[in-house]
């Protein structure tokens, strides 16, 4: 991993952690899977009561993460965060990686849309974030959001790997609605989020609370409690 990746101090784990939670982290570390960068960070997979996916990202030059635990699905930065963040910290390896923000910045804006929207083709993911980005543009389109809600957070018997994935890119999306001041159109967005999901959690079982952890977050959206939002690569 290029050491110019790295762009955080052990400070900053603890104080975004804080100190339980970073404590806990240090006990995590050999759990770390490989490291594999992103555009704005790092994504591992770490083996706790469950194996959880991490991101580790910049945002305006500071430290922000995501963890599909639980306690990270409230929107915390919580131990496997702080794991990942102590391996990377530690890695020595100095040789230089590519630079993909170089050469995304060197395409007119016809090239990277013609390049978003093949990859959107083959990554569901993707075509999910653009599709919910799309219906934010100008005036929201609540109808719409809504059916992508309805795709994302609808479950028949069982909580697939990608479901807190789904969820959180629909709430990432509720939330920056009330942030660009639409919050009268995002509480119903969030209330009807919180109907599904508390439906999906009577239905599956749920037992390292995946489900519980994304519906507490919706909660706090609807209850307008929600904590700046995190942003996925």
């Amino acid at each position: 991993m290029d050491r110019r990746m790295v762009w955080f101090t052990e400070d900053d784990l603890r104080t975004a952690a804080g100190d339980g939670s970073f404590r806990r982290g240090r006990e995590y570390v050999d759990a770390v899977g490989e490291l594999v960068p992103t555009a704005l960070g790092v994504r591992a997979s770490v083996r706790g009561k469950d194996v959880y996916e991490v991101w580790l990202g910049r945002e305006n030059d500071g430290l922000v993460a995501e963890c599909a635990c639980p306690f990270g699905l409230e929107g915390n930065f919580c131990k496997h965060c702080v794991a990942v963040g102590l391996v990377l910290l530690s890695d020595t390896t100095t040789e230089p990686e590519p630079d993909p923000g170089a050469y995304l910045r060197s395409l007119d804006q016809q090239e990277l849309v013609d390049l978003l929207l093949e990859q959107a083709k083959r990554d569901p993911a993707l075509y999910r974030q653009l599709m919910l980005r799309a219906g934010t543009t100008g005036a929201p389109q609540v109808a719409v959001l809504r059916r992508q809600l309805d795709a994302a957070l609808q479950v028949r018997g069982f909580v697939d790997d990608d479901y807190a994935t789904r969820a959180r890119d629909v709430l990432d999306t509720v939330q920056a609605l009330v942030e660009a001041g639409h919050a009268a159109e995002a509480r119903p967005l969030a209330r009807h989020a919180v109907e599904l999901l508390a439906s999906a959690a009577g239905a599956v079982d749920d037992p390292v609370g995946t489900v519980a952890g994304v519906c507490r977050r919706a909660v706090k959206l609807y209850a307008g409690r929600g904590q700046p939002g995190r942003r996925s690569t």
